[in-house]
C-alpha cells in the first residue's frame, strides 16, 4: 500500500498508511522502510527522512541496506547536504556500492561542488578504472564550472587509456517490432 500510494504522487497517503501501521502495532520491515524513505526523497521531505531513517536504525534495528543508503544519499543530495551524504555512505566500501557513490558524485555535479565531485571520481576510477562514468560524471561537472583545460584533461586521460563512453540506448515497440535506437543516430519510423 504504501510503495503504491508513494509511485502514484499520493506521498501524505503513504506516510498516513505507514503511520497507521505503527499506532496498529504492526512491525515495519525492509521493504516498508524503502518504500518510506523513497516516499521522503520523492517530496522533499529531508526532517522526516532522517527521523524514518534513525528510527529503521534504532528503534526496529533493521541494519541499513545499500536501497536505503540510496534513498538518503537522494534524499540529501536533493538538499546539497552532501558533506552529510558523503559522510553516511564513506561507511560503504566503494567495490560494493558503486551506484551510491555515483548518485552522491551526480548530486555534486548538481551543486557545482567540483572538490567532492574530484575525491569520488577518483576512488570510483580505483575501484574500476575502465568504467567511463567517473570520467564522464567528472568532466560534466568541470564543464559547468567553465574548468575547459581541466576538461580537456580528464578527456585526454580517457583517450589514453582507450576508454569510451557508450552511447545512451532507447527501445520502443511498434506494430510488435521492438526497434532500438543509440544517441545521435537519426533514425526516423
Amino acid at each position: 500500500m504504501i510503495a503504491g500510494f508513494s509511485n502514484h504522487g499520493y506521498l501524505d497517503d503513504a506516510l498516513k498508511t505507514f503511520n497507521e501501521l505503527i499506532v496498529d502495532g504492526i512491525k515495519p520491515n525492509e521493504v516498508t522502510f524503502v518504500s518510506v524513505l523513497s516516499t521522503c526523497s520523492q517530496g522533499g521531505l529531508l526532517s522526516e527522512g532522517r527521523r524514518m531513517f534513525e528510527l529503521m536504525i534504532n528503534e526496529y534495528r533493521i541494519q541499513p541496506t545499500l536501497v536505503h543508503y540510496g534513498c538518503m544519499v537522494d534524499l540529501l543530495g536533493r538538499f546539497g547536504l552532501l558533506e552529510e551524504a558523503e559522510e553516511l555512505v564513506s561507511k560503504l566500501p566503494v567495490k560494493e556500492a558503486p551506484a551510491i557513490w555515483e548518485s552522491l558524485l551526480s548530486a555534486s555535479r548538481s551543486h557545482n561542488d567540483v572538490e567532492l565531485a574530484e575525491r569520488i571520481a577518483t576512488k570510483l576510477l580505483e575501484v574500476d578504472p575502465r568504467d567511463s562514468a567517473g570520467y564522464v560524471q567528472l568532466s560534466n561537472v568541470l564543464a559547468s564550472m567553465g574548468r575547459w583545460d581541466d576538461v580537456r584533461e580528464v578527456r585526454r586521460k580517457m583517450r589514453s587509456e582507450g576508454i569510451t563512453k557508450e552511447p545512451g540506448c532507447s527501445m520502443i515497440e511498434v506494430d510488435g517490432v521492438v526497434h532500438e535506437f543509440l544517441a545521435g543516430e537519426g533514425i526516423i519510423l
